[in-house]
């Protein structure tokens, strides 16, 4: 994205950023400025994210999908990384956002493109509940926490997101059929059991009371096999916790232990052919370019 400050000479921000669990959590601080995600960066954009915006000191405006919000304090909006977006922050501005993986914003809301660009209120109901619990987070985020609780943060925060659109803003986040229903039940319970290495179509089919058939069909709609989505979300979270700090000690072996892989030589073989390099070459690499990463101007 790029940053178009109103005024170029006395332009400051800050960026800090956190995580709970597979969410970021960011603080923001900058002075009036417009931020745009064109097609160009579109196009340049590898991993799809939706992005929550909530100003806590001024105004902005988000134009995304069509739809144009006018956010005040504590009001809050959801963008998306593959569509192209414009921010302006009319004065000094403070705000906190929240990065989700896109598949994690499905799991929630099987229909995202109905909230994307619509405005929520942060002064009444669910969506002043969602305000002040966001700031609650990330002072709880700057204190330390636990990384074991980050998913569930992050599952309970989303639950919230997507019932306040459903019952302030009457967006239809329900499912639309009981297929999609299902299948979105079968992704809560996969990213729930993730670390569990017996998680198989069988497993998943006792626990939801279905037959491994019926689960089997339910997934293939999204052409790819159930056994294919749990290996790639198992290696995506592999491939995160080798780069965070809190995990940087560990050895390889005890991440893929850690997220349900019991054979070392089969991990290392699928993390190469997910990622083009092996988990060791991943980890340097991803490790060097933090190094690199500049600290944002004061």
């Amino acid at each position: 994205m790029e940053w178009k400050p109103l005024d170029r000479a006395s332009f400051e921000a800050e960026l800090c950023f956190d995580a709970l669990g597979p969410v970021g959590i960011v603080r923001t601080v900058s002075r009036a400025a417009t931020i745009e995600h064109s097609e160009a960066h579109v196009r340049q954009t590898a991993e799809r994210n939706a992005f929550l915006i909530m100003p806590i000191q001024g105004t902005a405006t988000l134009s995304c999908c069509g739809r144009e919000a006018v956010l005040g304090e504590g009001d809050f909006a959801l963008s998306d990384s593959f569509m192209a977006s414009k921010v302006v922050l009319h004065s000094t501005h403070r705000a906190l956002l929240l990065a989700v993986p896109y598949r994690l914003l499905e799991i929630h809301v099987p229909q995202p493109e109905a909230v994307l660009g619509v405005p929520m209120s942060g002064r009444c109901g669910l969506g002043q509940t969602i305000h002040v619990l966001l700031q609650s987070l990330w002072a709880q985020a700057e204190r330390g926490l636990p990384p074991q609780y980050g998913q569930q943060v992050a599952d309970s925060l989303l639950a919230l997101i997507a019932t306040a659109y459903a019952i302030e803003r009457r967006v239809d986040v329900a499912e639309s059929s009981l297929m999609t229903a299902r299948r979105a039940q079968i992704k809560r319970f996969i990213e729930t059991h993730l670390r569990h290495p017996d998680l198989n179509a069988v497993a998943i089919a006792k626990a939801l009371g279905l037959s491994p058939r019926y689960v089997r069909m339910v997934f293939a709609a999204e052409n790819e096999h159930i056994s294919a989505y749990v290996l790639r979300r198992r290696l995506e979270e592999c491939a995160r916790q080798l780069c965070q700090q809190p995990w940087l000690r560990r050895s390889i072996t005890e991440t893929a232990f850690d997220w349900g892989f019991t054979n070392t030589a089969y991990f290392a073989r699928a993390f190469k052919q997910q990622f083009g390099v092996t988990p060791s070459r991943y980890r340097l690499a991803r490790s060097a370019r933090s190094r690199t990463v500049s600290r944002p101007p004061r």
